[in-house]
Order: C-alpha cells, then sequence, then structure tokens
C-alpha cells in the first residue's frame, strides 16, 4: 500500500509434516507416505473448518456455497517434508498458518524455524502445541486466531488486524440440516458427506453399516447422496459470478488402485513361511476385490484376514489385524480424505466406483497390443474397443447413470482405470462430456494433485506464443507431418500465434528450453515410449529421457503440456508414465496418449488446438460473455476432431446425404462445440434424420470412433483450474463486484 502497510491475508492454510515424504519410504500398494496416512484423521477436521477468515461471516454465509462452487474458497491444505516446511519462514502478512506435526516430532524440532518467521504460526502437536491433538477442535483452533488477531494489532505496518479480529468472532454456522434418509457409515460416501456438512447437514451416519457384503446397499447409499450433493449444487444455480469464475466439475468418478502386486510385496526368507503364505493369500484377496468389501470364502481366508481360524473366533478372540490389509486400510483412508476435502471444497458429487472396474487390464492390454501391430485392422480394432467398453460397462453399476445424466459441470475421474471408454448412449464418456483425470498412482503424486490449486486466470494473449520442442531429426518422416499440418492450419493463425520452435538433441538442450519458456502452453514432438517396468520416457535422438529425473533440474515447469508422442500414459505400462512425470514437475495440465499416435493425425490434432487457441478462446469469450476453462477449450477440441474422424468414416462408407456440403459439416462442427452440458447429443439428433437405420448408425459411429485418435488422448490434472477471459471482462467484473 501507499503508505507503506501491508494487508493481512485472510487465508486459513495447514500443512501436514511428512518426515517420511521419500519414494523409498512409500507404502507398497499405492505410494503414500506411511506417516501421512496415519494422520489422515486430521484432514476429517479441516474440511470442516472455513477456508478463510470471512467465509463464516454472517455477510458471507449467503453466498459461501455458490463460491465454493466457483473454485473461490478451495480447502488449502499440503502435506510438506520437515525441509520444506523450515525452507521458508511464515511471512507476517500470513498469520493464519496452521503445521501439523506428526507424532515423532516435537516443537523444539521446529524451534529455530519459528523463531525466524515474521509472522505467527500455529503448531499441533502431540505434545506443548499451541493446541494439543486432545485439543483440537472447532472452538479451540478459532479461539487460537483471535489470540493471533490480539497479538498482531500493535504492528502498525500491517492492514485489517482488527477487521480480521471481529470477523472471526462473528463467525456463524449454517443452519442444521437432516437428510430425508438415514445411511450407515461407511468410506464409500463419505466424500459426500463431507460435501454435504458444508452446507449445513448434521448427523450424517450416525449409524453403523450393517449391510455388509450386500453391493446393493453400498450403490444405494451413493447415489442418495450423490444426488443430494447435485441437488446443493442445482439450489445454487449459475450466477453473474460464474461469469468470471466457472462452476468447478460436479461429478468426480472415484476408484482407488494399486500398483502391480509383485512389487508390493518380496517373499524374504526372514519372514516366517506360515506368515509369508497368509501375506500371499492376502495380497491375492485385495488384487480381486469385486466389490466394497472382501469375501471370505474359505477357512484359509479367514485366517489370512483375521489372524485367527473360524474355531478361535466362534470361542471369542479377536481378531489379530492382517499387517498387509493394515497398510492397505491405511491408504484407502487417507485417499478417501483426501478426496472428501475435494469433494468439499467444490461442493462435489463422488461416486465411489466397485473394485472390479478395475479387472479390464487383460482386455486392455490386447486393445493395446493391436495399436502396437504393424498393419492393425479397422474392423478388428472395433470389435476389440467394443470388448473393452462392454467389460467396462459391466462392472459400471446400472444405477450410477441416473447420476452421471444430471452432470451439468464437467466429469473428473479420480482413477487408473480407462472409465473414459465407457460407453454412454453411444459415445465414449471422455467425448461426452467435459472430462479430466487425476491418476491415484502413484499415491504422493495423487495427494499433490487433489491439493489446492490456486486459480490461474490469464488473459487470451497469454497463449499467443508456444514452446515447441521437437527431438526429431528435420530428415525425420514424422517431422515432416507437422511440417505440413503447421503449415496449413499455420495461414490462420500466424498472425495470433507465434510457435518458438526449438530442435533438441539432448536432455540438457531440453531442460534448458523449457526453463527459458515464459509462456502457458508447451507441445512435445517426437518420439516417445514405455517398455515394461521401465518409466516412460521422451527419445531425443537417441537419448531417453526420464521425465521423472529432472525434477530438481526444471525451474519453471509450463502450466499446460501437449504431449504429441505415442505411449507417454500408456495404458498398459505401469504409473512411472511420461504424462505423470510432467504433472510431478507442477505442470497444471497434461495432454496424454495412452495409444501409439498416428504421425499424420497427431499433427493434425495439434495444429487444429492451436488454431483453436487463436480462434475459439476470443471468439467463445465474446460470444458467452463469460470465461472459459481449458478443460472446456481441450474437450471442445477433442469432440470435433471425433466429429471430423466420424464424417470421414461415414464419407469413406458413402453414407453421408446426398446433398452434404462443407456448410454442412461447419453447422455440425458448431453443434458439438456449444455450450451445452451433453453437446453430443445434438448432433446424434441430426445424424438420426440421415435415415440411417438406428443399429447402423450407432455401429458406423462406434467403427469411427474406435479407430479415431481422440480415444487415445487423457487430459491429466487439474485444468478447470486454468481459466481463460478479456482483459476487459476482468477490469470490468472487479470494477463492478469489487475484489470478491
Amino acid at each position: 500500500m501507499a503508505d507503506g502497510t501491508i494487508q493481512i491475508d485472510p487465508k486459513i492454510r495447514f500443512f501436514i509434516s511428512v518426515p517420511d515424504w521419500k519414494p523409498e519410504e512409500a507404502s507398497p500398494f499405492q505410494g503414500f507416505s506411511l506417516s501421512l496416512c496415519r494422520n489422515s484423521g486430521f484432514l476429517n477436521f479441516i474440511y470442516t473448518f472455513p477456508t478463510d477468515i470471512f467465509e463464516l461471516t454472517p455477510a458471507s454465509v449467503p453466498s459461501r456455497i455458490a463460491r465454493r462452487i466457483a473454485g473461490q474458497l478451495p480447502i488449502e491444505w499440503h502435506g510438506r517434508s520437515p525441509r520444506a516446511l523450515k525452507f521458508m519462514p511464515a511471512p507476517i502478512e500470513m498469520p493464519f498458518t496452521v503445521v501439523i506435526l506428526d507424532e515423532s516430532e516435537t516443537v523444539a524440532d521446529y524451534q529455530d524455524w519459528l523463531d525466524q518467521c515474521p509472522g505467527p504460526v500455529t503448531v499441533i502437536a502431540k505434545d506443548e502445541g499451541h493446541i494439543t491433538y486432545d485439543q483440537l477442535s472447532f472452538d479451540r483452533l478459532r479461539d487460537r486466531l483471535v489470540e493471533i488477531c490480539a497479538e498482531l494489532e500493535t504492528i502498525a505496518t500491517l492492514g485489517g488486524v482488527a477487521e480480521a479480529r471481529e470477523a472471526i468472532k462473528s463467525w456463524v454456522l449454517p443452519d442444521e440440516r437432516k437428510l430425508p434418509y438415514n445411511l450407515g457409515g461407511h468410506g464409500t460416501i463419505f466424500p459426500n458427506l463431507a460435501a454435504l456438512s458444508v452446507c449445513g447437514f448434521t448427523s450424517l451416519a450416525d449409524e453403523p453399516f450393517e449391510r455388509l457384503g450386500d453391493e446393493s446397499a453400498y450403490i444405494e447409499q451413493i447415489v442418495h447422496t450423490s444426488n443430494s450433493v447435485l441437488d446443493e449444487r442445482e439450489a445454487s444455480p449459475p450466477s453473474e459470478a460464474n461469469r468470471m469464475f466457472p462452476r468447478t466439475p460436479d461429478l468426480n468418478l472415484y476408484l482407488p488402485a494399486t500398483f502391480d502386486h509383485k512389487t508390493a510385496f518380496s517373499s524374504r526368507s526372514e519372514i516366517d513361511p506360515g506368515m509369508r503364505k497368509e501375506m500371499v493369500l492376502t495380497l491375492r484377496m485385495i488384487e480381486k476385490q469385486n466389490a466394497y468389501s472382501f469375501v471370505m470364502s474359505t477357512p484359509a481366508q479367514v485366517k489370512a484376514m483375521m489372524g485367527r481360524t473360524i474355531e478361535e473366533l466362534k470361542a471369542g478372540a479377536k481378531p489379530i489385524g492382517n499387517p498387509i490389509m493394515q497398510i492397505r486400510q491405511l491408504e484407502n483412508h487417507l485417499g478417501t480424505e483426501a478426496v472428501c476435502c475435494l469433494a468439499a471444497s467444490e461442493i462435489g458429487s463422488v461416486i465411489r466406483l466397485p473394485n472390479r472396474m478395475n479387472f479390464t487390464k487383460g482386455l486392455v492390454r490386447s486393445f493395446a497390443q493391436h495399436y502396437r501391430a504393424d498393419r492393425p485392422q479397422m474392423h478388428k480394432r472395433a470389435e476389440l474397443f467394443r470388448g473393452v467398453q462392454k467389460a467396462i460397462a459391466a462392472r459400471f453399476p446400472e444405477e450410477f447413470f441416473e447420476v452421471l445424466d444430471r452432470s451439468l459441470d464437467g466429469v473428473r475421474v479420480i482413477a487408473d482405470s480407462h472409465i473414459e471408454w465407457l460407453d454412454v448412449r453411444g459415445i465414449p464418456l471422455g467425448l461426452r462430456y467435459n472430462v479430466s483425470r487425476i491418476p491415484v498412482t502413484p499415491g504422493n503424486l495423487f495427494i499433490e494433485s487433489l491439493e489446492k490449486k490456486e486459480l490461474l486466470l490469464v488473459a487470451p494473449d497469454a497463449f499467443s506464443e508456444i514452446l515447441v520442442i521437437s527431438g526429431l531429426e528435420e530428415a525425420d518422416v514424422i517431422a515432416k507431418q507437422f511440417e505440413v499440418a503447421f503449415g496449413h492450419f499455420g495461414k490462420l493463425w500466424h498472425d495470433k500465434i507465434s510457435l518458438n520452435f526449438i530442435r533438441v538433441k539432448s536432455r540438457k538442450e531440453m531442460v534448458n528450453a523449457i526453463n527459458a519458456f515464459q509462456g502457458m502452453l508447451m507441445v512435445f514432438d517426437g518420439h516417445g515410449s514405455h517398455r515394461e517396468d521401465e518409466p516412460g520416457v521422451l527419445w531425443l535422438g537417441e537419448e531417453a529421457v526420464n521425465v521423472w529425473e529432472l525434477r530438481s533440474e526444471i525451474t519453471r515447469p509450463p502450466p499446460v503440456v501437449l504431449l504429441s508422442a505415442c505411449d507417454t500414459h500408456a495404458a498398459d505400462r505401469n504409473h512411472a508414465t511420461v504424462a505423470n512425470g510432467f504433472l510431478m514437475l507442477g505442470t497444471r495440465s497434461v495432454i496424454g496418449s495412452v495409444f501409439p499416435l498416428h504421425a499424420k493425425h497427431a499433427a493434425i490434432f495439434t495444429a487444429r488446438l492451436l488454431y483453436r487457441i487463436a480462434e475459439f478462446i476470443p471468439a467463445a469469450i465474446g460470444m458467452f460473455e463469460r470465461s472459459i476453462t481449458w478443460l472446456e477449450v481441450v474437450s471442445g477440441m477433442l469432440r470435433r476432431q471425433a466429429l471430423t474422424d466420424i464424417l470421414h468414416h461415414f464419407e469413406d462408407k458413402k453414407l453421408l446425404p446426398d446433398d452434404w456440403s462443407i456448410e454442412s459439416t461447419t453447422e455440425l462442427q458448431m453443434l458439438v462445440d456449444v455450450s451445452n452440458p451433453d453437446p453430443f447429443a445434438n448432433v446424434q439428433a441430426e445424424m438420426a434424420k440421415w435415415g440411417l437405420p438406428d443399429n447402423d448408425l450407432k455401429r458406423e459411429i462406434h467403427s469411427a470412433l474406435a479407430n479415431s485418435s481422440t480415444i487415445s488422448y487423457l487430459h491429466l490434472g487439474r485444468p478447470e483450474t486454468i481459466i481463460i477471459n478479456s482483459e476487459e471482462n476482468v477490469d470490468k467484473f472487479f470494477a463492478d463486484n469489487g475484489d470478491d
């Protein structure tokens, strides 16, 4: 400020110390920090607390839910190693910083850092913290924040302290509400309950869940609570504020997964043979879990799981937890609590999918092998894709489709399984809706992806300079495809986009090019590969680059990365993909491929996306008079490319109407790109008018999509947090609405 004062930051931030945040100390099944697993219960407290000091003031409560739906009040929590926590002292203008120590740590371990911090920090510890574990409550932490304001009121250079103190003292909780149905407590519905608790619902799942093993009971609760969350979103319809801050995805499809179990356990010689046998049996039970609970059908399984024989249990002996199962339960609990924080941040519904949806790996592997064949056949590919889709649909509970049909704001897949290929009325889920994905392995990356992401508000010209890194020799035939595609479409964008094209021949050259780039979007054009049991790599001539090894070298990862290379998020390989590697570096949005890409198709898709950036983004902002998200930009492009592939297929089969024209194509492309929750429904309705029998129409659309490159692309990360609007609209909005 002009008088030298700085304004107090109202945000409440939580940091959980993770002393074992190292890959070699991660949990064996999903790759979480074990200490974070043990401390996941703190997340249950964090998502019940306001996200800033003004959220629960009487003036702000009426708009609270709408602002959460718009992504303006995300819960801010982070897992951090002690070294990272101590790296930067907490500034005085951020006094509402809360650090939760692991039980293995003491306040004395942090005393030097606390003494160096210009501003106050609240420490929660097992003993001797500002608040101890057993003292932690909503009221106690609120009182602590009031005490901090009292301490800061003597600092003349800090503004807004008195207002902050009065705001905290004025907090009011929303009116208590009750759900019209009864629930049994179970982790499958906890994320929905977290979202509903923000809306004022109390006494949720007070009863124990008793129908264990009855899948219909789990599904019934998931459907009820998901619909209740969507009801709350519908009760807070799109508002004027959403013209600046678009609504977050309203539906999350969550499916925990594990690494390949071969890496989760080694039969070390020092383990007792009997214990080893029980551990192997338990691993098999985890791997074969079908629904939401484990089925123990043999005495050996009961003994392995419970640590007791059936006779011992009948005699009154208490179960002894299997160590493998205990670890897996800790992992599942942490994953669920992290998704709870996301659901509460956005008032988003969460469908917890049954574990059997992870069982499609064999079919996916066959499909991938066909893609990698030297001369794949179009008909065979369509058959294989139909088989994969049928397998996914057979494992997707029918009752969940009614919830899926209610989605208006986009779908987020939180899984490793290929849910994007689910057939939804003849179109894969990933094309019918605006869809993004957060991978669930490795676990620590999963947690980092779920943590709060600052909304990145940029103008369209933020994309005016694009970095294209090529790992190809100039004479490479694949490089020629990019030249042709860029030459054609470049005529349409040349005055709006500047391509910084750099051909690199080494890892160092690639790192230098990325670090020197300050723009939004980087394209990698080249070869990628992912061998079994090895990390995925990008090829720079003869040099293979493992992106996972670049964390200490990349200082400024581009917010958006398009990987125009094969197998950058391979469908039948391990979690160490190139796309995941860029997420690990800090990239916000990564477009990766699950299969090898045809060079011509990849070049055309990239060129069309750049044309879309140059023309569609400014036009859409002007037409809709609102912000658009990067999720919308990419999803619309995928639909447009899919429709192009469908039309080419129909043209080859001579199935287009006799009077078909370029104008007809343009009209259909406009339909697939409109601001509508289900644009493909409009396209299918128009195609139904062509006179083809319904079954023939569906069969040909399926065949076209099975052979389209669009099913090879996955959109990973948090693209919904990248918001694009014109500077004029932004200035006008904030002038009319203030800083809110």
